[in-house]
């Protein structure tokens, strides 16, 4: 009952001009009023912090410092990549990367700008996801 109070509260209050691209359409967010400082990653005792977004679909996606982006196939964009201000480029997987930004400030301009890239097939926050049982 209170996530649907908490849903129709958001969608009454409208949607800010935070957005992502997903398959090539632009899924609009509004920020929750939450940051938690939590471990980063379990190896790297850096703590960040994660700021909290609903989708207009109701799902809930926290946002750290980190972008996930892959490249055109068979394109090595590591290079490319460090022309934006950030802290690390790392290669997660052949043609995905995991870039992180100094802060989660601009996460969402940077995503976009990246997406918009013609190296670029993917670009967006890497989100954690929060679920609701039933």
């Amino acid at each position: 009952m209170k996530t649907i109070i908490l849903i129709v509260l958001i969608i009454a209050f409208g949607y800010s001009d935070e957005y992502y691209f997903d398959n090539g359409k632009k899924v609009y967010l509004k920020e929750i009023n939450s940051n938690i400082n939590r471990s980063h990653n379990a190896n790297n005792k850096k703590e960040t912090s994660i700021k909290y977004y609903t989708t207009k679909s109701g799902a809930v996606l926290g946002v750290n410092n980190d972008i996930i982006v892959k490249c055109k196939k068979n394109r090595n964009c590591k290079q490319e990549l460090l022309k934006y201000d950030v802290e690390r480029v790392e290669e997660i997987s052949k043609d995905y990367y995991l870039l992180s930004l100094h802060d989660n400030i601009q996460i969402f301009s940077i995503s976009r700008k990246l997406y918009q890239e013609s190296y670029i097939e993917l670009a967006h926050p890497d989100f954690e996801m929060t679920y609701t049982s039933y």
